[in-house]
């Protein structure tokens, strides 16, 4: 258990934010998922913004990472996700700092078709 405590003593958190909220100093955050573009006043933290493909500069331009959701309460047809993908490669945003993380209800799946595509 002592181990444990450590772990959360230092790890940091990601915090997904439905609305602007001041964290306090001392939180151990070190991401913040949002919807829309990144806001100010969040120094020290990675944001990862979920925005549809024509705010994408925006994301890039403040430094900021760019979140596709495809489950959940949105789910975007093909057309919407190829979109997304096409404006990053037009950004000329690299595939490693594209892909930074992967959320799935299966891990193997998604690992395989990665590793097809030759991304891992």
């Amino acid at each position: 258990m002592e181990g444990l405590e450590r772990l959360i003593d230092h790890a940091g958190l990601s915090v997904v934010l439905d609305e602007d909220v001041p964290l306090p100093p001392e939180a151990p955050v070190e991401a913040i998922e949002m919807v829309g573009p990144p806001r100010p006043g969040l120094p020290g933290v990675e944001p990862f913004c979920e925005v549809p493909a024509g705010e994408l500069a925006a994301v890039a331009s403040a430094g900021a990472k760019a979140k596709l959701r495809c489950g959940g309460a949105r789910v975007p047809c093909v057309e919407k996700v190829a979109a997304f993908f096409a404006a990053a490669r037009d950004l000329e945003l690299a595939a490693r700092e594209l892909f930074v993380s992967m959320g799935s209800c299966s891990f193997s799946e998604p690992v395989e078709e990665l590793r097809a595509l030759g991304v891992l």
